[in-house]
């Protein structure tokens, strides 16, 4: 299990940072108004820590969200969903699948048995 935790935060963090490379240099390429030029347009060296700025913070926001989805489905998975789930599929494949959702999630305090 912890393997694969480390093998998607692994993935998770390229993506990140393909992600904000693209958006650093999509934003270097489309600068109309010559924003990353520190001094004038003749003469334009660019501000790398504004570029650098844009690009880390795409990163760390793609990166929190990707984690949090990772491990939230981790703790979901930790927990126990996956037996009920399991128990659910063998039933519909071995009956009717309304019959066997009614009787998975029972009665509810009807005196006649469902019967579709």
């Amino acid at each position: 299990m912890k393997e694969n935790l480390y093998i998607a935060s692994a993935i998770a963090a390229l993506v990140s940072i393909g992600i904000g490379l693209f958006t650093g240099y999509a934003a270097l390429q489309h600068n109309p108004n010559n924003q990353f030029c520190m001094h004038s347009e003749e003469n334009c060296t660019l501000d790398w820590m504004y570029l650098l700025s844009i690009v880390f913070s795409w990163m760390v926001v793609i990166f929190a969200v990707q984690a949090f989805c990772i491990f939230s489905f981790a703790l979901i998975w930790r927990l126990g969903v996956k037996k009920p789930l399991n128990k659910l599929a063998k039933q519909m494949r071995y009956s009717n699948g309304r019959r066997s959702l009614f009787n998975y999630f029972g009665n509810h305090g009807y005196t006649k048995k469902y019967v579709p």
